[in-house]
């Protein structure tokens, strides 16, 4: 028996972000019947509002600009909400190489305060989004949802230490939980800061596609859409206390990547430039995503060469209206 949830209000954290605010774009108009609270704190390089225009004006959202470590506000929005789901956090690794603090504040602090507001109001359940980073470097098999954690940067530590904080509460008190760990995701909307839009919009702008390192480090790739229907599933029928690694499959290398990009842009592989790697640089991660496809049947349906053409293009043709301060590697 699946969650139902007609009637239902669901809170989604960190809502104008890449992830969420595709989540909730699909979300909001598939569940007419379920009114949607979403809050986002709106940092300059993560959260944009214009992430949320295609439901700004639908019956069932709502928006609130706030910071889920404002305990005052998160205690009077959770207390008419029956479902959290949290894709608030700092995720850019460079970012918290330099400096965790806020990483330190949002990933853990935040998640703690709402778990124990969780608690107070009796939600239903918490599903906190994390990610495949929380293994650590993989250069074996692929890993799976009970594989020890070993993460390797300070980002990955603070996504490890949420996990084991909601564990911890549910072990005390039975706090319901479902988690997602997800492998690397990409399409429109992006953080400018992340490999493929730097590699697009150095392109376009600069003939110059900056690759860390010797570029053979190997990451998992997912189009958005495809996390946001896995998301979907879990929400909707994965079970209370469960995790569910979702991913593709699709190992590449940087390099690899970065040639990739160049093509679709008609570029030739001379605009690929290597930069002095970032300190403590992971070589591979690698998820086995059995589970999710095994008990709940999902699949991804964008094939990689297809939605990277589309998410490059989209970057493209974009960069009158983003950020340009995003382009920020060497």
């Amino acid at each position: 028996m699946g969650y139902d949830i007609t009637g239902k209000t669901v809170l989604v954290t960190g809502a104008a972000g890449f992830i969420g605010s595709h989540f909730v774009e699909e979300a909001v108009s598939r569940f007419p019947e379920t009114d949607f609270v979403v809050i986002d704190i709106l940092t300059p390089h993560a959260g944009r509002l214009e992430n949320l225009a295609p439901v700004q004006e639908m019956d069932n959202f709502r928006f609130i600009q706030g910071d889920i470590c404002d305990v005052a506000l998160m205690d009077e929005v959770m207390k008419d909400c029956d479902v959290v789901v949290n894709f608030a956090a700092e995720s850019l690794v460079d970012f918290s190489v330099r400096d965790a603090e806020q990483f330190i504040r949002t990933n853990i602090d935040g998640v703690y305060r709402m778990v124990k507001l969780g608690m107070k109001h009796g939600i239903d359940f918490f599903l906190q989004i994390s990610t495949d980073e929380v293994y650590g470097e993989n250069l074996g098999e692929p890993s799976k949802e009970n594989a020890p954690f070993c993460p390797t940067n300070p980002y990955s530590v603070t996504k490890a230490a949420a996990e084991r904080m909601i564990f911890a509460e549910d072990r005390a008190f039975g706090f319901p939980y479902k988690i997602v760990r997800m492998c690397n995701n990409f399409g429109p909307r992006e953080n400018l800061h992340n490999a493929i839009p730097v590699f697009t919009c150095r392109a376009v702008r600069e003939n110059r596609i900056p690759v860390y390192g010797d570029g053979r480090q190997i990451r998992e790739w997912m189009f958005v859409k495809d996390a946001v229907e896995a998301i979907i599933l879990v929400l909707l029928n994965g079970g209370i206390g469960e995790v569910y690694n979702i991913g593709t499959g699709v190992r590449i290398q940087n390099i690899e990547l970065a040639r990739r990009v160049a093509r679709i842009l008609g570029k030739d592989e001379s605009v690929i430039k290597f930069v002095p790697d970032r300190p403590g640089h992971d070589v591979r991660y690698a998820i086995d995503s059995s589970k999710i496809r095994e008990t709940l049947g999902w699949e991804p349906r964008y094939s990689f060469d297809e939605a990277l053409e589309r998410t490059v293009l989209w970057f493209a043709s974009n960069l009158d209206t983003i950020e340009p301060s995003g382009f920020s590697r060497r």
